[in-house]
């Protein structure tokens, strides 16, 4: 049986919302997430689902939660529609997930309605020491599609890997990614230094551009002469009517 509940947290001013409940709560009767996803335990003797809730956002890696024997609050690190297998039957346990109207406009409310040095890394998980692991960048999400995720970790520009460590020199390197064609940042394997380039993806592949010049000038001199020859124009800021890369910046393209 499931329910839906308009929930403003007990400490807040509703009024700082319009009145409106900041946050849509939907529950599950007589359902319990797998303990594997357990994360951390509270005892709340309101049984209040808000109460719970409230314990769920001050830990960023809580992404759904659940209350059983009516006061025991649990917060879990998975997600129903991310691993719906893990859900199972149990008595006097109440599963809930929840959704944010607009998640920086409700945390940026609730951080300008709090008090303590450490009140407003309670909600802004990326001013959280150590919340990425080392090498990767804490970026906040604002997602329709995972609402319930609050931030994703990933490697700062011109690097992947499991650890970050592995430069990208081409747009291949951007290829698992979305797609979409424009201006990303590749690292020159000759000086180690980061520079933008135009990445064009197809269905199948992607493309790193070198070089692009205007009908208007295709009879100057240095669009006359061949890739081998190092003639770059504009490299560091793309110009479409008359464009080239740096020999060396064209032989780190892999």
């Amino acid at each position: 049986l499931a329910a839906i509940v308009l929930a403003t947290l007990p400490y807040s001013n509703a009024s700082m919302f319009n009145n409106r409940p900041q946050f849509i709560i939907k529950a599950e009767k007589n359902k319990e997430f797998d303990k594997s996803c357990l994360i951390e335990t509270f005892n709340i003797g309101s049984g209040n689902i808000a109460d719970c809730l409230k314990h769920c956002l001050e830990n960023c890696r809580c992404q759904s939660f659940q209350i059983c024997d009516k006061t025991k609050c649990q917060l879990c690190s998975s997600h129903k529609k991310g691993n719906s297998s893990l859900l199972h039957d149990k008595d006097d346990c109440v599963y809930a997930m929840y959704e944010m109207r607009d998640l920086t406009e409700t945390f940026q409310k609730l951080e300008g309605h709090c008090s303590g040095m450490n009140c407003p890394m309670k909600y802004n998980c990326c001013q959280q020491s150590g919340i990425c692991p080392e090498n990767k960048i804490c970026k906040p999400v604002n997602s329709q599609e995972q609402p319930w995720k609050r931030f994703t970790c990933e490697c700062p520009d011109g690097y992947h890997g499991d650890n970050c460590d592995q430069p990208i020199t081409s747009c291949q390197g951007y290829a698992k990614g979305s797609r979409k064609s424009g201006m990303y940042k590749a690292v020159d394997s000759i000086v180690g230094l980061l520079y933008s380039v135009y990445c064009h993806f197809d269905s199948e592949s992607a493309w790193t551009l070198v070089q692009s010049y205007s009908f208007a000038n295709r009879s100057l001199g240095q669009f006359k002469k061949s890739l081998s020859n190092n003639r770059p124009i504009s490299e560091n800021a793309l110009t479409w009517s008359g464009y080239r890369l740096s020999k060396a910046r064209m032989e780190s393209i892999k």
